[in-house]
């Protein structure tokens, strides 16, 4: 059974929504979380789970409308597409990171980097269901 391209956007699109709440509960988990265990710094891994969250969405946005564009255009594309995804999302966390505790300073980051980890794996995580999912379907 081979998608049509409609088939393969509207699959980008439901997978975005999944991650996008997902990634709102997960924020949520974490703002009320620290607040009941007592975290010292509840403010600042409130602060750093929130630019996560931001980092995450737009991610998340850039890849759905990137898939849906390969998928119009070069479909036998889409295979290598999930690798080069994970790639530069790596990438970029470690840029931003590096941005961050070069402005507020190496000990003072460690809450982004915690607050971004947790979004980095669970996006990995995500992402690598839904491409091995797309993949059986696409190439069978």
């Amino acid at each position: 059974m081979t998608m049509t391209i409609d088939q393969i956007r509207k699959a980008g699109i439901r997978h975005l929504w999944i991650c996008t709440i997902t990634i709102a509960v997960l924020h949520i988990a974490l703002v009320i979380g620290g607040r009941f265990i007592g975290l010292e710094d509840y403010i600042i891994y409130r602060k750093a789970s929130s630019w996560a969250v931001a980092f995450s969405f737009l991610e998340l946005n850039a890849v759905t409308w990137m898939w849906s564009w390969i998928a119009a255009r070069h479909k036998d594309y889409l295979s290598t597409y999930h690798t080069v995804v994970s790639g530069f999302r790596m990438l970029l966390v470690l840029i931003i990171l590096g941005i961050i505790a070069a402005v507020i300073g190496r000990d003072q980051a460690v809450p982004y980097v915690v607050a971004f980890l947790a979004y980095y794996f669970v996006l990995l995580i995500l992402h690598s269901l839904f491409f091995a999912k797309m993949a059986n379907k696409l190439f069978r």
